[in-house]
């Protein structure tokens, strides 16, 4: 990288934070053979801001994430539901 910033890690970074320290989650309706789930957290432990993040799980340990952003009131009911 050469000290050189990546929006795209740092992206990647704060979902895989959100997730890993989840508020809350809730399993989805996706692709036939895949687990999807949202999941809404904090972006990194200093930070006030929570984001939802939805990824896809597929055989053999592979996760896709596809959906980041700032949360919205369609997933605000996760919040403080537990992990």
């Amino acid at each position: 990288m050469d000290g050189q910033f990546d929006p795209t890690w740092h992206l990647a970074r704060g979902a895989l934070y959100g997730i890993g320290h989840s508020l809350g989650r809730q399993e989805l309706t996706g692709r036939q053979g895949e687990t999807t789930m949202v999941y809404v957290g904090r972006r990194r432990a200093q930070s006030r801001e929570v984001i939802e993040v939805i990824a896809a799980g597929r055989r053999p340990d592979t996760l896709v994430i596809f959906h980041v952003m700032t949360l919205t009131d369609l997933y605000r009911h996760l919040v403080n539901e537990g992990a």
